[in-house]
């Protein structure tokens, strides 16, 4: 009995120093980290080593071989032979050629972009890797910003050179009053009736049928005191010309308006002269 037991003690050193040995190989060409995934992989694969004497033996925990499992188990396993900085990606020699592709589409998902990358460049990618090595160069998933569809660049910037700015100079020295104005139009009944603090969600009672709340203001730039015309309709023609005989009702400088170019500010009713 003595002697088997000096039997079994000398066999188990022996495993310990090859798997010692074969780590120190292993590290000579990936990393520590990939080095023990390989040496768990290759121990757990014997059927009379358990999960937990295999992850013991590469010293990893046993959260770390379920996950190299998972991995092992995924569409992709050569995952397992890296880890953030263990070695280069096949996307890095592309990554301005990729840079330009991403940015140049409207990709709503890394799927989306994974085929894309394939059928440009023949490169296959997990759609984990993909995303991983996007976050590295930078790219996120970002809400879009809306632009105006009229917008003129050179025009606009015209506009605030010329004209904008030297009045805002004007404004602040007290010689006008500037002003913004535009109208804001708000929808009853609709599912945008935000949140409160509770246990169980509360129903808020809505109108019945489609109602609006329109208000159309004009903002002082230098007090940012707001002048305001509210009504339960449309704003219209006659809303705008109720808020400029508001505004000219008002003691101080002459106003200058800034206004948003609607439709009803072109028509002949609210295209009042000047002194009107």
């Amino acid at each position: 009995m003595l002697a088997a037991s000096v039997e079994m003690s000398v066999k188990a050193e022996a495993v310990e120093n090859s798997i010692d040995k074969a780590m120190s190989l292993l590290c000579l060409v990936f990393n520590k980290t990939v080095a023990k995934r390989i040496v768990y992989i290759v121990l757990y694969a014997l059927d009379s080593l358990s999960q937990a004497e295999a992850a013991q033996r590469a010293g990893i925990c046993i959260k770390s071989a379920r996950k190299y499992e998972s991995m092992l188990a995924s569409e992709d396993p050569s995952c397992l032979l890296y880890c953030k900085g263990s070695r280069k990606s096949s996307l890095d020699s592309h990554k301005e050629g990729i840079a330009v592709l991403v940015e140049g589409g409207c990709y709503r998902t890394v799927k989306q972009i994974k085929a894309a990358i394939e059928s440009k460049y023949g490169i296959g990618i997990s759609c984990e890797r993909l995303r991983a090595w996007l976050h590295s160069q930078g790219f996120r998933a970002l809400k879009c910003l809306s632009l105006p569809a009229k917008a003129d660049l050179a025009e606009q910037r015209s506009f605030l050179k010329g004209l904008l700015e030297p009045l805002i100079r004007i404004a602040n020295r007290g010689e006008i009053r500037l002003g913004f104005m535009d109208a804001s139009h708000f929808v009853h009944g609709c599912e945008h009736i935000g949140s409160v603090w509770c246990k169980t969600r509360k129903a808020v009672k809505a109108f019945s049928g489609r109602k609006r709340h329109s208000i159309l203001a004009a903002i002082d730039f230098a007090s940012k005191e707001s002048h305001y015309i509210a009504t339960n309709a449309t704003a219209n023609a006659q809303t705008v010309i109720a808020l400029l005989e508001k505004l000219a009702q008002s003691e101080g400088p002459a106003w200058w308006l800034v206004l948003d170019n609607a439709r009803c500010q072109h028509c002949h009713g609210a295209a009042l002269p000047p002194r009107q």
